[in-house]
This record gives structure tokens, sequence and C-alpha cells, in this order.
């Protein structure tokens, strides 16, 4: 007789509950029926005897890949998120560990940005329930791993201490190809960036445009890409202009594209979203005005009348005789100090005497705006109350609500 061992994780701790065999380890349960053939034969056949739930085990594999992650111990949770995959190939939350792991595995070489975008993908094309918010998280996770991405090469850019000993000690060998060698020592490590910027391009583009519109924090994350992106341009020439070189015109055509379309994605994506926002609106509007239609025609009588009224005080401003003699004196004085400035040094006499009457007008001016002063305050405030109700009434009849 052999030692009774559960087939699925290997441990002997086995316990009867119930009726049944319940593996301590993963939770696996077995008949006694399924323990007695383990017992004798070494195993249980493969069609369909073993009524064994792995649930648990997975939940349990889950539950370490996600402390893992807390512990920013990615190999771990790589290690866990996969083993249940082999469980449970289509567990939404074992491709988001993995996802989420794979940024602390990857390396500034090796960003392993390839796998994490098949990991998001899969999590949303198996997500069942709630497949917006799953896409929100894949999405959020891959923008910002572009952004802490480039960020990394920004810092390892910014580090010019070795390359610059390494210009120094090449010039004092000779100084005319010192820049050249200096290039051709730094080259792999420019590379590297530049594939690693290349690579965090890729992955803001595979953030769909659909989810783009529909979610802000997202079009904020990718114009932070964008802007990310733009200052590892100036890092990177930066430190070759340590050594007297800069990046080609290509290169800066090519990047310069890549930064714009960053910031066309978010802005046409935000345009895209009031478009749809204003079109969801109105067709609210439409059809609570077509159940409505007593209310939306006395709204409509009052926007009228407050449109009037406010009209009407306009006119009381504008027509005010203190007002039209402030608008006389304003156009009197504006002509006087054009001929003032227009006479020349020898005529002070008649320059004196025009600034006298500019000076009359100018405080007949300021009398009358002071009489009229309180009279126009009242006014504006009785329009700014009726303006109140006049918007009130507008954003009614626009949204129906």
């Amino acid at each position: 007789m052999k030692q009774f061992a559960c087939e699925l994780c290997g441990a002997n701790d086995l316990i009867k509950q119930d009726g049944l065999f319940v593996c301590q380890t993963c939770g696996c349960k077995y008949t006694v029926e399924e323990a007695r053939k383990l017992m004798f034969e070494g195993s249980v056949e493969a069609a369909g005897t073993i009524k064994a739930d792995n649930s648990s085990l997975i939940k349990n594999y889950l539950e370490i890949g996600n402390n893992a992650l807390d512990g920013k111990n990615g190999q771990s949770a790589f290690d866990y998120a996969n083993k249940a995959l082999e469980l449970s190939p289509k567990c939404v939350d074992a491709w988001i560990i993995k996802m989420k792991s794979l940024t602390f595995i990857g390396t500034v070489g090796d960003a392993r940005v390839a796998e994490i975008a098949v990991a998001g993908r899969n999590a949303i094309e198996y997500a069942s329930d709630d497949k917006e918010s799953v896409e929100l998280l894949v999405y959020t996770h891959y923008l910002t791993t572009v952004a802490d991405m480039i960020k990394a090469s920004i810092i390892k850019l910014d580090d010019h201490e070795i390359i610059e000993e390494t210009f120094k000690n090449y010039t004092k060998i000779n100084y005319v190809t010192a820049g050249e060698e200096c290039r051709k020592f730094d080259a792999s490590a420019i590379k590297v960036m530049d594939n690693l910027a290349n690579e965090a391009v890729a992955l803001t583009k595979k953030v769909s445009d659909e989810a783009l519109i529909k979610h802000r924090e997202l079009r904020r994350l990718l114009r932070e890409c964008a802007i990310q992106y733009k200052y590892e341009t100036f890092a990177i020439n930066n430190r070759l202009d340590v050594y007297g070189s800069r990046l080609t015109y290509e290169a800066m055509r090519l990047r310069d594209s890549n930064m714009k379309e960053m910031e066309l994605r978010a802005e046409q994506a935000e345009q895209a979203y009031l478009t749809r926002k204003e079109k969801e609106g109105q067709e609210k509007a439409e059809a609570y005005w077509k159940e409505n239609p007593k209310e939306k025609q006395r709204l409509e009588m009052e926007r009228a009348d407050l449109r009037k009224q406010i009209a009407d005080i306009d006119r009381q401003i504008l027509n005010n005789p203190k007002v039209l003699e402030e608008q006389s004196l304003e156009s009197e004085i504006a002509d006087l100090e054009s001929q003032a400035a227009s006479l020349g040094l020898f005529r002070g006499k008649e320059k004196k005497e025009l600034q006298l009457k500019i000076y009359e007008k100018s405080s007949r001016l300021l009398e009358l705006k002071e009489q009229f002063k309180d009279e126009k305050k009242k006014l504006l405030e009785v329009k700014k109350a009726k303006k109140g109700l006049l918007d009130t009434i507008e954003y009614k009849l626009t949204y129906g609500e």
C-alpha cells in the first residue's frame, strides 16, 4: 500500500471532513473511493473521477501573488500568477498580477513590454464582469509603466560622471578624435535608452481610443507620457553634448512625431468625449421635452421675458444722459490730447491752453462718473440676478434637467 498523497500538490496532509478527504495544503477534495484508489493504485484516472475543487488553491496563489506585489517581489508574484494560470488560464486576477509583476522584473535593458501588453490584453479579454473597470486598470498600468520607464531612462541619462571622465581621458590622448571615440564608447548606452523609449511609445499605442474617450485619467496620463518623453529627448541631447554630439535630424524628427502623436491622441479623445457628452445631453433633453411640452413652452416664455428685461437695463445704462455726456467728454478729451501732442516745442502757450481744457473736461468726466456710479451699480446688480435666472433656464432647456 502506498502513502496517500494529494495528486495535485503532492502533500500527504489529508484529513477526512464531511465524508471527503481534504488536502490541507491546496484544498483538493477526494471521495472515499478516490482516496482508496490513490492508496492502493497510486493514481486516479483522469476521466473526471477526481472532483477536485481548485478554487481554494487558486485563491491561495493569488493572495500570495498580491502579497508579493505589495512587497515589490516581482519574481515571486510572477511565479504564483503562473501557478494560478496553470489551473485557470482565463483567471483575470492572475493575468493582472502577472502584468504588474513584469514591471518589477523588467530592467532598463529589457523592460518586458511585450509580455506586459499580452498579460494586460488577456486580462481584458477574459473579463466577463465589469470589463470596463479591468480595462481602466490595465490601461492605467500601461501608461504609468511608460512614464516610469522614461523617468528611469532620464535618471540614467542625467548621470554624466562616467561619460565626462571618459571624454576627459580621450582628450588627453587626442583632442581631435576625443568626441568621436567617446561617442563610440557611449553608443551602446544611448541605444539602450532609445530602445526603451521606443518600447514605451509602443505600449501607449496599446491603449484603445475608446478607453481614452471614456476615461479622463487615461488622457491625463497620456499627456504626462508625452511630457516625460520630451524630457527624455532633452536628457539624451544633454548627454551627447558632453562630447560634442547631438541626435540626428531624423532621430529628432521621429521623436517629435512620437510626442505630438501622444498629445494629439489625448486632445482628440478629449474633443470626442465633449462631443459625445453634448450629444447625450441633447438627446436626453429632446426626450424630456417630448414628454413635457407645456413646461418647455413656459420656460421659453420666461427666457424671452428675461432677455427683454436685460436688454432694457442695458438701454437704461447706455441712454442715460450722464452716460451720453461721459461719452461726449471722452471723445473731446481724446481730440484735445491729440491736438496737444501734435504741437511743437515752441507752441507752449497753445499747449497750456489745451491742457487746461483737458483738465476741466476730465474733472467734469470724473464728476459724472461719480454721480452715475450708485445708479449704475444698482442696475448692474439687477441685471446680474436676471442673468443668473436666464442661465438656469438656458441650462434647463438645453439638458432637460
